[in-house]
């Protein structure tokens, strides 16, 4: 749902999955590109900037335990300085680099 432009999706729009998952923001050369939010059924999400269809820039990534990840993201992985969140309070700041969960 969204607009299109010759048969692709261009613009602002929504797309659905089977799954229960969403995603809603930009589009570009039918891939996200720009800003968005993608809900997945599980109730973890990402928010934030998207390039050629990968999580790139500066977002929020939650997972469904509440702990959170805000910061930059290059190639669709954390990359660059951000901060992990766990619920108990606990704070990872990341100066630069990259970290995997």
């Amino acid at each position: 749902m969204g607009n299109w432009k010759a048969d692709t999706r261009e613009g602002e729009g929504v797309h659905t999955w089977p799954s229960g998952a969403m995603y809603t923001g930009s589009f570009k050369a039918n891939k996200r590109h720009g800003k968005g939010k993608i809900l997945w059924g599980d109730d973890h999400f990402y928010e934030g900037d998207w390039a050629n269809g990968e999580r790139s820039g500066t977002g929020t990534f939650q997972w469904p335990d509440g702990e959170k990840y805000v910061g930059g993201f290059k190639s669709g992985g954390r990359s660059g300085p951000g901060v992990n969140e766990r619920p108990d309070g606990q704070r990872y700041v990341v100066s630069s680099c990259c970290c995997v969960r």
